[in-house]
């Protein structure tokens, strides 16, 4: 797919349940979108229009419900009539609907230097309230310019909306240097979501706040990922509540596992409004030093068709995790006898962990240093038993099921111990799950042997991630709490300073 069709797919609402599209045949972003939103059903007009205005007017009255987006694409505007299109397919858009269009950049300057030089932007807005559109109250949101195309030619990839339906938000993310998944699934991710929904934008840093222009009336959070405060950030983050942010703390591990923040009296959590996190346990371990915590649990971002059953009759074991040493060791030998048993047909991928590899005693392994989330994705992927052991610690009791719906997206039978997993994998439905070495060994030999129960369990498993836990089923909670946060603001600063009087202005 081009860079501009995915960027226009990745503009998309995605919740969105009806997408009205305009484009050459085979141009469609549809099944892009799907990835991420397998229910939402497109209406896809082709160009050119192989029938009148009228024809195309007639057509969508017989539409059930308004469409949450509109999506034009650049061969529209070859049309003598373009904006006489939109204003044919405009009253069939939600009052808060998304309208997507693409426009050559010439096509943009074209029309700048003719009005004087104004803005791009202002050009648009002006041709959104002229002629046929003249009462569409239409106004750009956003636009991104896509210099890297198929053919060479820069486009313009513009969102407007009725200007009165939407609250400008501003998030501003500050996360550690990547290491694994970390960043993907708790921020990068979610982030992109919420950016679908007009008037959020979001920006991404290393170790500090990207602190944007303002734009008019826009609304400030900032959000820290894992970060272990100490008494020299108090500077910083009074600078972030002077620039009017609402402070958040993003944390997803037991604090706990680092000295400092318990030598720091847990600072990372008073000195902020209010924390999330990605379980109850978590949660509960947490709300000692801030009660206003709000729990997102883990959820999968894009969920592609259901994988094919091997033919081959080969498999393919997956190991991926970070801090698990002493989950896996008791599990070793007799992983190791099932893998000398089936020495020409089972395989090991594994991920990160070098020890874990080191100790497999099989010729037929691979091995990926830490990596990005595409590449963990994508190894993972390529197998068809996921390796799942967690002893009963308070660390281990403290993390999510990512593992095991990441395993369920995919088609990957998760092999788990009951520490976490239980709470969401059903035992010999969409997962096996062990309490010892024996058991372990058992449903390993099982899953191996039997390839009907493993189908079963994997597509069971797929079908649980795709009706319960798609990400776009759930971010815009995210939303609504930060917007229930921002309406109680000047509560939530009185009690910050409470906490920690060292940062009242």
């Amino acid at each position: 797919m081009s860079p501009v069709a995915a960027k226009l797919a990745a503009l998309i609402p995605v919740d969105a349940c009806t997408v009205f599209e305009m484009c050459r045949s085979g141009d469609s972003v549809a099944q892009r979108f799907r990835l991420r939103n397998p229910t939402t059903a497109f209406m896809i007009e082709s160009v050119p229009l192989s029938r009148s205005l009228d024809d195309l007017a007639r057509g969508l009255a017989t539409v059930s419900r308004p469409f949450d987006a509109v999506l034009l694409h650049e061969d529209v505007l070859q049309r003598p009539d373009p904006f006489a299109v939109l204003a044919t397919i405009l009253p069939h858009l939600r009052a808060d609907g998304s309208l997507l269009m693409v426009l050559p950049w010439a096509w943009c300057e074209q029309r700048r230097i003719a009005a004087g030089g104004a803005s791009v932007i202002a050009v648009i807005e002006a041709a959104l309230a002229d002629g046929p559109l003249r009462d569409s109250g239409l106004g750009v949101d956003c636009a991104a310019r896509i210099t890297r195309t198929d053919d060479g030619v820069p486009r313009l990839i513009v969102r407007a909306v009725r200007k009165k339906v939407f609250r400008r938000l501003y998030l501003g993310a500050m996360t550690l240097r990547p290491a694994g998944a970390c960043n993907d699934t708790r921020i990068d991710l979610p982030n992109a979501f919420l950016e679908t929904i007009p008037g959020v934008r979001c920006t991404t840093s290393v170790e500090h706040i990207l602190n944007s222009a303002r734009l008019s009336g826009e609304r400030r959070i900032a959000i820290l990922q894992r970060r272990i405060a100490s008494p020299a950030d108090l500077p910083d983050l009074k600078g972030l509540l002077r620039e009017g942010y609402l402070l958040v703390s993003e944390f997803d591990d037991h604090p706990n596992h680092w000295p400092n923040m318990v030598r720091n009296q847990y600072l990372t959590f008073r000195g902020v409004h209010a924390v999330q996190t990605s379980t109850d346990f978590l949660a509960g371990e947490l709300r000692g030093h801030n009660p206003e915590i709000q729990v997102f649990p883990n959820q999968i971002a894009t969920l592609p068709p259901p994988r094919q059953p091997r033919a081959d009759g080969r498999l393919a074991l997956f190991f991926g995790a970070f801090n698990r040493g002493g989950d896996w060791r008791p599990l070793m030998e007799p992983l190791n006898r099932i893998l000398a048993a089936n020495r020409n047909r089972i395989g090991v991928q594994v991920v990160h962990d070098r020890a874990f590899f080191d100790a497999l005693d099989t010729e037929n392994k691979a091995f990926i240093p830490t990596c990005g989330y595409d590449v963990y994705i994508q190894a993972l992927r390529r197998c068809d038993i996921g390796l799942l052991p967690l002893n009963d610690t308070l660390f281990n009791r403290s993390k999510s099921d990512l593992k095991f719906i990441e395993c369920a997206a995919h088609g990957v039978a998760a092999l788990a111990s009951p520490v976490i997993y239980t709470e969401t994998l059903r035992d010999g439905d969409t997962g096996v799950l062990f309490h010892s070495p024996a058991e372990f060994a058992a449903g390993l030999t099982r899953l191996i042997e039997d390839a009907d129960w493993r189908a079963g369990i994997a597509a069971n498993a797929y079908g649980y991630v795709r009706d319960h836990r798609l990400m776009a089923q759930h971010f815009r909670k995210r939303l609504d709490w930060y917007h229930s946060l921002l309406d109680r603001k000047e509560e939530l600063d009185a009690r910050l300073y409470e906490r920690v009087p060292e940062l009242r202005p």
